[in-house]
């Protein structure tokens, strides 16, 4: 013996992607979760190398001092 309802309506309501990739999405740089996440996946490469580049490459002008300067050193006791 089964129940019925005459009112019985299955409704499912469909979530979005959540999260940054909702958002890609919703910018309108994807279309879908996937591409989407390829998008993240670029700009946190892009990210990273030009991080990179700045923690290696930076900081080589005329005003930078090499780590040891011989010629501001401290004296030699042995040289007095």
């Amino acid at each position: 013996m089964s129940v019925q309802f005459k009112d019985q309506q299955n409704i499912r309501y469909a979530s979005g992607p959540k999260g940054l990739t909702g958002f890609v999405i919703k910018w309108g740089l994807a279309k879908d979760a996937k591409s989407a996440q390829m998008v993240l996946l670029v700009i946190a490469v892009a990210a990273v190398l030009i991080g990179g580049f700045f923690a290696f490459m930076g900081g080589g002008g005329e005003n930078s001092k090499p780590p040891f300067d011989p010629e501001t050193a401290a004296p030699d006791p042995a040289n007095f």
